[in-house]
């Protein structure tokens, strides 16, 4: 009976598993929620940590340590950081829409998580410019 049971696939198996908006965006709003909770949280302890251990955590020092990268490896900084912020928060506009009950049908859910995923790529392509 072990062996037998050693042999069936996992449920559900991810290579046949079909991805949905709905899941992917909820997943991402909570993965994001919580780095960007625990980062802040991170910071704000080594920050307060800084003076004691000889750390230079100053605006000053945070601008002039990442003006001292590349411009490619500056973009690619401010894409990485802002990229999950703006999903966050475009994201969270759309889950504030859901709280006025409008918008539980199975269309509107993936037209609007489209709509956030074409909006934080735009947003972001933005801020990485800038």
């Amino acid at each position: 009976l072990a062996a037998r049971r050693a042999q069936r696939p996992v449920s559900p198996h991810l290579a046949i598993y079909k991805w949905q908006i709905g899941s992917v965006m909820s997943s991402l709003m909570r993965i994001t929620g919580v780095t960007y909770a625990g980062s802040f949280y991170i910071f704000s302890v080594a920050y307060l940590a800084s003076p004691y251990v000889g750390w230079d955590l100053s605006s000053t020092a945070i601008a002039a340590s990442i003006a001292s990268l590349p411009v490619v490896a500056q973009a690619a900084l401010k894409f990485v950081v802002a990229w999950p912020l703006a999903l966050h928060c475009i994201n969270g506009v759309r889950h504030l829409t859901w709280d006025t009950a409008r918008g539980f049908n199975r269309r509107f859910i993936h037209r609007t998580g489209w709509m956030v995923v074409g909006a934080t790529t735009m947003v972001v392509g933005y801020m990485t410019i800038v």
